[in-house]
């Protein structure tokens, strides 16, 4: 799985497609704490999503969960959040 051709904008400051960056606005915690809540609520219906793919690989398949993995931990983790989704995040237009 992959597509070894993919590569991210050069302007961006990650070296893979692969990598995450978050690009969105800064929101306040009220509005981002239930955002990260959702996602946990919803971990395992996306699980069961990826699990119910037809004809998927059973190693593309932890492919993408082992990526999923990555996200969840990282949203748990609150000084991830801190430096992932807080302080790189983008000012909102004036």
């Amino acid at each position: 799985m992959g597509a070894p051709y993919a590569i991210p904008p050069e302007q961006l400051p990650i070296k893979s497609v692969r990598e995450r960056l978050y690009r969105g606005y800064c929101q306040p915690d009220s509005v981002l704490m239930p955002v990260l809540a959702r996602f946990r609520a919803a971990k395992d219906s996306i699980y069961a999503a990826v699990r119910a793919v037809p004809d998927l690989r059973e190693g593309d398949a932890r492919s993408i969960l082992s990526y999923f993995d990555d996200f969840f931990r990282a949203i748990d983790n609150p000084g991830t959040v801190q430096r992932e989704f807080v302080r790189r995040c983008r000012a909102l237009p004036q």
